[in-house]
């Protein structure tokens, strides 16, 4: 099964309509309320990203993907500013907003981006487990995620991240406790399971005919999978899953 080209690139164009009238509007909101707007922006810019790599735009891909970092760490640091006069669900999304970041920062090549947002990402509230118990394993999964981009990994952790995956349902759990230990041990063969684990769990869910840029490849598969080959790393993955033309175009 093949995708429709002509879809994705009319969904591509609609994607890019989209962000750039959502620009237009960051100068016409009080602060307080700019933080839908920003994770909006940072939403359809990581998946304008997505459609820019399928196509081989990569300096296209590359910005786009530092556009979906910045907005998405604007929307946490907004958010976080006005978190008393703001409604409860605005905190809950905090990890998601976070990761997203995460992932793109990384995926943009850009040092400095990656350093601001696992600064972001290791700084989350310790109050926020209190207040969403049920959201615990994804605060985990993302202030993990943050230590190993910022090469900040520790052996309390990896047993903090390591429970909550034994205790967690979600297999991302798993593959993000692999990683973990394969970064901070410098176990290459963990990283290649981690790695391994997050293409599994993606290629069971997608339909390969599927235009939807989420479904395109495994963005945070494909962002270890970068870092480990920016760390010395020779792993290897045998997916389509995962654009390997684009990391290399990073890596040069």
């Amino acid at each position: 099964m093949t995708r429709d080209i002509c879809e994705l690139r009319s969904r591509y164009d609609e994607k890019r309509s989209e962000l750039s009238q959502s620009l237009s509007f960051v100068d016409e909101v009080p602060e307080k309320k700019l933080v839908p707007l920003y994770n909006s922006i940072g939403i359809q810019s990581q998946g304008a990203a997505a459609y820019a790599v399928f196509f081989d735009e990569f300096e296209t891909a590359r910005s786009l993907f530092a556009d979906a970092a910045e907005y998405s760490s604007k929307s946490i640091t907004v958010r976080r500013k006005w978190r008393d006069e703001l409604e409860g669900e605005d905190w809950r999304s905090e990890p998601v907003a976070i990761h997203r970041a995460l992932i793109s920062a990384v995926l943009s090549g850009n040092k400095q981006i990656c350093t601001e947002t696992s600064d972001l990402a290791q700084s989350m509230d310790k109050s926020y487990v209190d207040d969403f118990p049920d959201n615990t394993a994804q605060f985990y999964r993302v202030q993990s995620v943050g230590e190993i981009i910022a090469e900040n990994t520790s052996k309390v952790s990896l047993q903090l991240i390591s429970r909550q995956s034994e205790k967690d349902t979600n297999s991302r759990s798993k593959a993000i406790a692999s990683l973990y230990q394969g970064f901070s041990e410098e176990d290459e063969s963990e990283i290649q399971d981690g790695i391994q684990q997050l293409v599994s769990l993606f290629e069971e869910r997608v339909n390969p005919k599927s235009s939807n840029p989420s479904d395109l490849f495994e963005q945070s598969a494909t962002a270890f999978f970068l870092l480990a080959h920016e760390r010395g790393f020779e792993v290897t993955v045998e997916t389509d899953s995962l654009p390997e033309d684009y990391v290399w175009w990073i890596l040069e």
